[in-house]
């Protein structure tokens, strides 16, 4: 009897587990299925922002480009993202008016659209920001552990692609001579042949900063500041995009300074100023930026040719104490030249001989870059506007010259064995173009300036196509990339 009664008050013990058991199932379907539709609608969300971003970027350029006010161009700008994120999403019920972006820096993006805060541009209209408005999607199996709803939300920027911006470098190429090019001497240039002391105007670009975010510079229009404005543009490049000016059609002019920083053209008219700048050309060169500018911090930047010993130690030469990148423009032929192309005489050869072929990996090395050549050569400070981009190497570079003699000279990718003068003797030196090259003055250890440099200039023909179409040319065609 008493076995009987035992067996009688478990009874139902079976049901509780199912129970039990039947919870843990609805939860595991509802992770799987619920989870699964959620991913699926999160990418699909994410899919519509991204491209909303960057049709709300070229609606707002395009409006203001035509004519439009600020405010119109932003707002033409927030009414495409908005449709584009319709015809994404289609059957979604969206309150864009009522949406808010907490995440939205009001600094970095001060202008909003009129009719919803989830749009919003930075400044100059280079970049654009959406934020999905929060759609609350009901769960099927999420019920059962409390979950009824899913909120999907996404955001996306867009900003205007630099492509060669960021290569444009603050220098004339004033003393050219064929596949050569002196990129820099101060306003009484004292550097050796080719790039000897002369008189005439040898002034330097001044470039304005726009205040990209890729670059990390600041914004500031303003005249002054001259060596550190200089240092930043020789550090980071150019950070807007160039055109150059075509008297035919004629084009109309944008001024660097005067379209500073709202541009949405690229500009083709700069401002060419007297003076030595040697401070600012050694920094963006050697010793790096760091700082603020008119009161405005930018992103720390080592030398343009700064060489790190811990990852490039077999590309790095010591120069006056500094470290500075050794690497040879002939490392990057897609294929030989006749004579040969592993030193300065037979590089220039090569280039001269029109035969030279570069591989793509030239375009990342900071010795290449562009320089502006102008319709009407400067003789005196002036707004001048660009007749062509020349694609150069940074190859030698001049310390501490004077009576065309220079203290140290540096040509990368060569060894040097300085046959004399004899240490001491500050006289002139007759020694060819190769490695680094000390004339034997005593001061060769302090910070002197450099004062003056040696380029190779490379025709657009030698590049890959690749990189010849990024070039500026007569027309810079803008585009547009995700940034976040």
């Amino acid at each position: 009897m008493s076995v009987r009664r035992r067996f009688a008050d478990d009874r139902g013990a079976s049901a509780i587990i199912l129970a039990f058991a039947m919870v843990l199932l609805m939860g595991i379907a509802a992770v799987a299925l619920d989870g699964g539709r959620g991913f699926n609608e999160r990418r699909q969300a994410q899919g519509a922002v991204d491209f909303a971003a960057l049709g709300a970027l070229q609606a707002a350029v395009s409006c203001e480009l035509g004519g439009c006010t600020l405010t119109e161009s932003v707002d033409n700008g927030a009414d495409e993202a908005i449709a584009v994120v319709a015809a994404n999403l289609p059957g979604r019920d969206l309150d864009w008016e009522a949406c808010s972006d907490p995440d939205r820096d009001p600094v970095e993006f001060p202008l909003v659209a009129t009719d919803s805060d989830c749009v919003s541009f930075t400044e100059n209209l280079d970049t654009a920001r959406v934020h999905l408005p929060d759609d609350d999607l009901n769960t099927t199996f999420g019920a059962v552990i409390g979950v009824t709803e899913m909120t999907i939300g996404s955001e996306a920027e867009a900003g205007e692609s630099l492509n060669s911006s960021s290569r444009i470098r603050p220098y004339t190429p004033l003393g050219s001579s064929g596949s050569e090019a002196c990129l820099f001497a101060n306003q009484a240039p004292q550097a050796e042949a080719p790039c000897p002391g002369a008189s005439g105007f040898y002034g330097y670009i001044d470039v304005a900063l726009y205040g990209e975010d890729d670059l990390g510079t600041p914004s500031t229009c303003i005249n002054g500041n001259t060596n550190l404005r200089v240092a930043i543009n020789t550090a980071k490049g150019g950070d807007h995009g160039f055109a150059t000016y075509d008297p035919g059609i004629p084009d109309p002019i944008v001024n660097d300074h005067d379209a500073c920083p709202n541009v949405n053209e690229d500009v083709n008219e700069m401002r060419v100023e007297t003076g030595s700048p040697t401070g600012g050309i050694t920094d963006g060169l050697i010793n790096g930026v760091s700082g603020s500018i008119n009161g405005q911090p930018f992103t720390p930047s080592p030398g343009l040719l700064a060489c790190d010993l811990t990852t490039h130690s077999t590309g790095c030469a010591n120069v006056r104490g500094s470290n500075l990148d050794h690497t040879g423009l002939w490392e990057f032929l897609e294929s030989g030249c006749p004579g040969g192309t592993d030193t300065h005489a037979e590089m220039l050869s090569c280039l001269d001989s029109g035969t030279a072929r570069f591989t793509s990996a030239i375009a990342g090395h900071p010795r290449f870059g562009a320089v502006p050549v102008f319709w009407t050569t400067p003789t005196g400070p002036g707004d001048f506007t660009i007749k062509e981009f020349r694609a150069v190497w940074i190859e030698t570079v001049y310390f501490d010259c004077n009576a065309n003699t220079c203290d140290t000279v540096h040509s990368p990718g060569e060894s040097y064995t300085p046959p004399g003068p004899p240490p001491g003797n500050p006289g002139p030196c007759s020694t060819p173009l190769a490695g680094t090259r000390n004339c034997g003055w005593s001061d060769t250890s302090g910070p002197d300036d450099v004062e003056g440099m040696l380029a190779f200039q490379i025709d657009l023909a030698m590049l890959p196509a690749d990189i010849a179409a990024t070039f500026p040319s007569v027309e810079v065609e803008r585009t547009y990339a995700l940034t976040k």
